[in-house]
């Protein structure tokens, strides 16, 4: 019980300081990166990982999104997580990758966004042989822009493995760093 109050104070002051957080002028005005241009995101994430079989095995997850952004509310690309759990002699992990599609509001310096990844989901460990599954992963998220490259953000994402009894569900939840650059169009003068 003393590590999940831990986790959750940690996962509340991570937010109140992300919120409270100063954001540079850049942010707002965009510097060289335009709210229109198209723009390569790259994101990497870690922390608290929880399978839910018939009893819970808590863990360390983390994870990486690269993905492409056409517009300020929509982002299309792929994500891969990994997974490491053990509890009472048994150690199990799991590895995923797969393509996303995220919808988010892009436009001010606090960025919401919403997750769909249909994923292959690699499960090994606990004497058996490693299998592999497909599923689903959802997540949801919120990102506070440093600069108009840099950002630091909270998310979690619920994976559901089909056809998988040992592990049917995953919860992550974790702090992210993104990064992205306007993708300059390589036909132009």
């Amino acid at each position: 019980m003393r590590r999940a109050d831990a986790y959750r104070r940690f996962v509340a002051g991570a937010v109140a300081a992300a919120t409270l957080a100063p954001c540079s002028v850049l942010a707002l005005e965009w510097g060289e990166l335009g709210v229109d241009d198209d723009m390569l995101r790259i994101e990497v994430g870690g922390g608290w990982a929880c399978w839910a079989n018939t009893r819970r095995s808590h863990g360390l997850g983390g994870d990486a999104y690269v993905g492409w952004q056409p517009t300020p509310y929509f982002q299309i690309g792929g994500r891969g997580s990994l997974g490491a759990h053990t509890s009472k002699g048994e150690a199990f992990s799991l590895a995923t990758f797969g393509p996303a599609a995220r919808a988010q509001l892009d436009i001010v310096e606090i960025v919401p966004w919403l997750e769909l990844a249909p994923s292959l989901y690699v499960l090994s460990g606990e004497g058996d042989d490693t299998a592999a599954r497909p599923g689903l992963s959802t997540g949801l998220g919120i990102e506070v822009l440093l600069d108009p490259s840099w950002s630091l953000g909270m998310s979690a994402h619920y994976h559901r493995v089909t056809g998988e009894e040992r592990f049917p569900a995953w919860m992550q939840l974790g702090a992210t760093l993104g990064w992205r650059t306007v993708l300059g169009n390589p036909l132009a003068p």
